[in-house]
């Protein structure tokens, strides 16, 4: 058996993100096709997503005592600690996914023969072209096995020499929405999900919707989604307080039944 390894660095102050469902997804699919598979994570909360009995996760971050030691220092940790992963499960192929991520699996690997399969996940502008970024890119990406872009403008934005190596995979789709039928008897509604994050922009959603609501008062807005802690959350419920939309612009949270609430309204944001 080849053993696949997931490394999912994610942020515990970011729950139910995009790429721990992928990771999640991956892992899971992997494992029912005889892959032994391990995901490593930076943090030690509950699992975000259900991983199937046969994954194993493993802590690769920080611990309780390195946190007052200085940021160099944690820097280095974070890598030494991954090292220490690879070193112990010896894995075939090691992919990763998140930005950081991306670097801290190459230096682990370092001038091994293990590949490593790394991921671009967000727009590269604004999140790979600082300095910092274009100085790890020049030095570890050539290292990588090869890259995998959710979109062609991704890939477009690195140089040939990753473009060359790499491959466009969109994200997967859980198989509990295939073959959902839409309502014969709609309600007036306007659904959309996401976690509430500033860069999925809800504030504009629900500004919008209070123009909509305005000429058809008889539909409602339900936003779906976890909250990332970020502010988003506050931003909206300030919206709503200010023009007394209670009634109308509702915060659903986190929901494991969208295949059955999101065909329940007549319009998706």
């Amino acid at each position: 058996v080849v053993t696949a390894v997931v490394v999912g660095m994610g942020n515990p102050a970011v729950p139910k993100g995009g790429a721990e469902r992928v990771v999640s997804n991956l892992a899971n699919r992997f494992a029912k096709e005889g892959y032994k598979v391990y995901v490593a994570t930076e943090w030690y909360d509950e699992n975000e997503f259900e991983l199937d009995s046969k994954v194993t996760r493993v802590h690769v971050g920080l611990r309780e005592e390195d946190d007052k030691k200085s940021r160099v220092t944690k820097f280095f940790l974070r890598i030494k600690y991954l090292k220490e992963f690879v070193a112990e499960y010896k894995p075939d192929v090691l992919v990763a996914f998140a930005h950081r991520a991306n670097y801290r699996a190459l230096m682990a690997a370092g001038n091994s023969k293990m590949p490593v399969v790394i991921s671009i996940r967000i727009d590269p502008a604004g999140n790979y072209d600082a300095f910092s970024d274009k100085m790890q890119i020049k030095w570890l990406f050539p290292k990588a096995a090869g890259c995998v872009f959710q979109t062609a403008d991704q890939k477009e934005f690195f140089k040939p020499y990753l473009q060359d190596n790499s491959t466009i995979i969109i994200n997967p789709i859980n198989s509990k929405y295939f073959g959902v039928e839409r309502s014969k008897n709609p309600e007036k509604a306007v659904v959309h999900h996401a976690r509430l994050v500033d860069f999925k922009n809800q504030p504009m959603l629900c500004r919008a919707f209070l123009k909509v609501h305005e000429k058809h008062p008889d539909y409602v807005l339900r936003i779906y989604g976890p909250d990332s802690f970020d502010g988003t959350k506050e931003i909206l419920e300030k919206i709503i307080a200010a023009n007394k939309a209670e009634s109308f612009i509702f915060l659903m949270g986190a929901s494991d039944n969208l295949e059955k609430e999101i065909p329940k309204g007549e319009v998706y944001a």
